[in-house]
Formats: structure tokens, C-alpha cells, sequence
């Protein structure tokens, strides 16, 4: 990960990333192959992370609350 990259949090299997214009979740499950599992486009930096179950969530500041399911895979393998 690069170094303008924050880390914000992590759960069981996933580290969460502030990213430019929104949020990686990385998967760790296996530390020897972490990989790229997810992007989700945020307004803001967001702070102050919960979990509920597979579900993240944090303060939009006056777009409301974000929230997304930390198993979610939108981005493609690495090749």
C-alpha cells in the first residue's frame, strides 16, 4: 500500500484504507497474498468506523451515513 494511502481500520480478514476519493478494502485473510477487494467512492475522509457484522459503517458529514458490506468484491483479479 502507498504511503498516501491512511489506514482507518481493521476487521477480521480486511484492512480499511482511505484512499483518494474513497475507501480499499484490502484483503488479508491470507498475509502471505493480500490483495485489492474492494473500492467504494466517498465524499470526504471519513473517521470513526463501526462494524456490524460483514457491515462498515462512518459518518458522511452531512451526506449521512455510508455503509457497506466488507465481503464485497467489485474490483477485477489481479492478473
Amino acid at each position: 500500500i502507498d504511503d498516501w494511502a491512511q489506514l482507518q481500520g481493521a476487521i477480521p480478514g480486511k484492512a480499511l484504507f482511505t484512499v483518494p476519493g474513497g475507501m480499499l478494502v484490502v484483503n488479508i485473510a491470507d498475509p502471505t497474498q493480500p490483495h485489492a477487494q474492494a473500492y467504494f467512492a466517498l465524499r470526504g475522509w471519513p473517521r470513526g468506523l463501526e462494524v456490524d457484522g460483514d457491515d462498515v459503517y462512518f459518518a458522511a458529514g452531512p451526506y449521512g451515513l455510508y455503509r457497506f458490506d466488507a465481503n464485497a468484491y467489485n474490483l477485477l483479479p489481479a492478473p
